[in-house]
Parts: structure tokens; C-alpha cells; sequence
């Protein structure tokens, strides 16, 4: 757990750089230096965790090799979902496919990284991205979940931005409306992406 002193510390540094500086313009109740410690930590821990993985993901769909993949197995697991304001418990299945990498002889044996709710067919295709021992499933359901963490990173690293132009003394007026606007766009595009994940999701 020692990593995440990083995002941790730097969220610190930042706060008080930020409350220093609001300070020196008006006063600042506790309540509100609380609420803008666990704020900052808050947003610097969510992109600490999301970008390396969204990195990781992108870089996989866009240069790793593809492969088509055949279902020989399934996986099968219980799970709770929320679905229409209710929650109910699901068979979540999971697909191990088999495919043969470039320059290989043997066929190689993986379980997929995307679950659904809908059985897959046992025998049918998918397309695969693979290397170094890690597999990704391309799809719709993929790209649907690399697009909305990619809006939630430029949403969360928005608020962040305000904060170091305040602290070096930057006019910030223009990056307010900006943000106004961004924040109706981003958040419309989120709830679009969302519902389609919502929609599709469980399809796969």
C-alpha cells in the first residue's frame, strides 16, 4: 500500500498550496479545508488508480496483435447487479478462448477479461488483442469502457487544473467558463457513453 502515499502526498502539497493562497485573499473555515483535503485526495487517488490502467488498455487495443479467439469454455460466477433501479443477483460468465499466437506452434489457453450475463456460445469467435501473456477482448463493450475512463480522467483532472493555476497566480475567469461548458458537454458525453455501456453491457 506504500504507493499510494504518492498520490496521497502530492494531493497534500497541493491542498495546502491552494488553501496558502486562498488565505492570503480571504478567510478560510475548517470546514472548508477539510472538505478540500479529502476533495483533492479524493480526485488525485481515483486518477493515481485509472490512468495506468487506461494507458495499459489503449496502449493494448491500439498495438498489441489481434488474434481470433475460439470459446471452449466457460466460466461461471454469481454476482449482484442494479438494473432498472432494482438490484438482483446474476450468473456472470466469463469465456476462455483458444487461440495460436504468431510464430507459435501451440495453441494457447486464456480466460477473457470481459464478463456478460448473456451465455456465450461455446465454439464461436472473438477478436483478441495478446502479448507478453495478457489478453484483451476487442469490443464494442471494450472501446464503450476505454472512451467513458477517458472522459472521467479529463473530468477529474479539470478541478486539479483550476487548483494550480489559482496557486501560481494565473487568471482564472476563462478556464471557469470553460469549465461551465466543459462540465454540460463531458457530462452529457458521460451519461451517453454510460447508457450505451448500460444498454449494451451486459450483452458484451
Amino acid at each position: 500500500m506504500t504507493y499510494l502515499l504518492i498520490p496521497v502526498l502530492l494531493a497534500s502539497i497541493l491542498s495546502f498550496l491552494f488553501l496558502q493562497k486562498k488565505k492570503s485573499r480571504n478567510k478560510t473555515s475548517i470546514a472548508f479545508k477539510g472538505f478540500t483535503f479529502l476533495w483533492v485526495n479524493m480526485v488525485f487517488l481515483l486518477l493515481f488508480y485509472l490512468t495506468p490502467e487506461l494507458v495499459r488498455t489503449g496502449y493494448a487495443f491500439i498495438t498489441y496483435p489481434r488474434y481470433e479467439a475460439e470459446i471452449i469454455d466457460l466460466k461461471s460466477e454469481s454476482s449482484w447487479i442494479n438494473r432498472s433501479g432494482s438490484r438482483r443477483r446474476v450468473l456472470m460468465y466469463t469465456p476462455i478462448v483458444s487461440f495460436k499466437p504468431k510464430n507459435s506452434t501451440e495453441y494457447l489457453k486464456m480466460t477473457l477479461d470481459i464478463s456478460t450475463s448473456e451465455r456465450p456460445e461455446i465454439g464461436s469467435i472473438r477478436e483478441v488483442a495478446y502479448k507478453n501473456n495478457v489478453i484483451y477482448e476487442i469490443s464494442k463493450k471494450g472501446y464503450l469502457f476505454l472512451a467513458g475512463t477517458v472522459l472521467l480522467c479529463i473530468f477529474l483532472f479539470y478541478p486539479i487544473l483550476y487548483l494550480i493555476f489559482v496557486i501560481i497566480g494565473r487568471n482564472t475567469e476563462h478556464l471557469k467558463k470553460t469549465g461551465v461548458k466543459g462540465f454540460v458537454y463531458f457530462a452529457l458525453l458521460g451519461i451517453i457513453t454510460f447508457a450505451i455501456i448500460l444498454f449494451n453491457g451486459i450483452k458484451g
